[in-house]
């Protein structure tokens, strides 16, 4: 089953205004723009709007200037599902007869919380539009992952980045996404990374992220079939000559964090190599009772010293309790404050760029990347 990030997003995002009729007023009605492409990508922070691509039904009547052109909109946040106003400018346009390119000029918003948004165009009225004339959001790498699900649809749903031109095994990556990112393609990195062009280049891959509702993630009961399937994927993709069974790795942050850990002891023999994030420990004390079935895998754990949302001490403690068992590939990375300033996260646990968000430091440091794919099981 194929569909694309632009298609899930104009479901997610789009959907209930057009319900409301959220294009309705005079505005919309009088407006020459027919259609609009929504141009995003996924940056260290999550997605972003870089600019719209707008279709009018003629040629506009006044000169384009972007400093004409406005935004304002609603959003939500993680886990907080109430609305705020938000406001955005452009810092360019650009137009070829019925054909506008306009960009935007910064966006602090991350764009698949965002829930409905209105252009005014202040020099002429009819240039106006609001969300309901989006015909699609186009997401480089993110689009190029295809969705997939269980028979059921319920167990186990997945996204799944694959090479069509390569016909050997490759190394598979599994991605864990965190509590409350069930659109964990767009929402950070940890995914999208992996498939980027530049490291297709030089590390040829196969990439699975799980998508993992809110409620399957409350008990390891309802995680466990969830990692059965997983497994069960693997093997089949093993048996068909896709994946190479000495490189598949496994990664994940916060709950994706924990989901690793889970995992590995579930599955011990089907990882050559681990990363896990700011994981969730204290979620699922008993998960560090007994780590002795995974002590033989090469992991790197990381998180952030004053992470505000899953103490860093939950880390700590695995890397002890592993350490303290043998293990003979384990190393731990706590960011300072210093450190993920720089990688652009603020000291604010509300804000969309906190502290817990380690992976705005981990994913953008090659070394980390290159270290579990140096990772092969013997």
């Amino acid at each position: 089953m194929k569909r694309t990030w632009a298609a899930a997003s104009l479901t997610a995002l789009t959907l209930s205004l057009v319900l409301a009729g959220c294009g309705s007023n005079e505005k919309t009605e009088d407006s020459m723009v027919k259609k609009v492409v929504v141009h995003t990508t996924v940056t260290p922070g999550g997605q972003f709007p870089d600019y719209l691509d707008i279709t009018l039904d003629d040629v506009p009547r006044t000169k384009m200037r972007a400093e004409d052109f406005s935004m304002k909109g609603h959003a939500t946040n993680w886990m907080d599902p109430s609305l705020h106003d938000f406001e955005a400018g452009f810092s360019k346009v650009e137009s070829k007869g019925t054909l506008v390119r306009l960009y935007f000029d910064g966006f602090k918003d991350k764009y698949f919380y965002v829930e409905d948004w209105e252009v005014q165009n202040h020099a002429d009225e009819s240039l106006s539009f609001d969300s309901s004339k989006i015909d699609k959001v186009e997401t480089p790498v993110a689009d190029d992952f295809s969705h997939h699900t269980t028979e059921d649809g319920e167990v186990f749903n997945y996204w799944l980045y694959q090479r069509p031109d390569v016909g050997e095994p490759l190394p598979l990556v599994v991605v864990f996404h965190g509590y409350g990112d069930t659109h964990n393609i767009l929402a950070c990195r940890t995914s999208v990374a992996w498939a980027e062009p530049k490291w297709q280049k030089e590390h040829p891959c196969y990439v699975l992220s799980p998508t993992i509702a809110d409620s399957d993630y409350n008990s390891y009961t309802t995680r466990k079939p969830i990692y059965d399937a997983i497994h069960e994927k693997i093997g089949q993709m093993i048996k068909q000559g896709m994946i190479d069974s000495k490189r598949v790795y496994v990664m994940g942050n916060s709950f994706g964090g924990l989901a690793v850990t889970e995992y590995l002891q579930d599955y011990p023999d089907d990882a050559a190599g681990a990363m896990a994030l700011c994981s969730a420990l204290n979620y699922s004390p008993g998960v560090t009772n007994d780590l002795s079935g995974i002590k033989r895998i090469p992991m790197r754990l990381f998180a952030a010293e004053h992470d505000g949302t899953i103490p860093s001490g939950e880390t700590k403690k695995l890397c002890q309790k592993l350490t303290d068992l043998g293990a003979l590939d384990v190393e731990m990375k706590i960011y300072s404050d210093e450190e993920m300033n720089a990688a652009g996260a603020e000291n604010d646990n509300h804000s969309t760029f906190s502290y817990h968000h380690v992976e705005m430091a981990v994913m953008e440091d090659s070394a980390n990347l290159e270290w579990m794919f140096a990772q092969v099981k013997r």
